[in-house]
């Protein structure tokens, strides 16, 4: 995710300080908005934070695979475009 422009990453990023839940920013769309797209469309369940946060978390569990988790990055790089 580093490196994508449409994408800002919300989650510590030093490794004591990491978790499995993650949180990302998609520039220019609203999260709540997108966050209903992506279930509808694709039946990905997020958490959307609107206002100030603009923020969808992501809680993968161990049974996630990933691709799965690559999918769905892929999903919202291409929702930043």
């Amino acid at each position: 995710m580093e490196g994508e422009p449409g994408l800002g990453w919300r989650s510590p990023t030093h490794a004591a300080l990491r978790t499995a839940i993650m949180a990302v920013e998609v520039s220019g769309r609203s999260a709540p908005e997108l966050g209903g797209t992506l279930l509808a469309d694709h039946g990905a369940e997020v958490r959307a934070f609107g206002g100030p946060l603009n923020t969808l978390r992501l809680s993968p569990n161990v049974l996630t695979q990933d691709d799965e988790i690559d999918y769905f990055l892929d999903l919202l790089v291409e929702a930043g475009e």
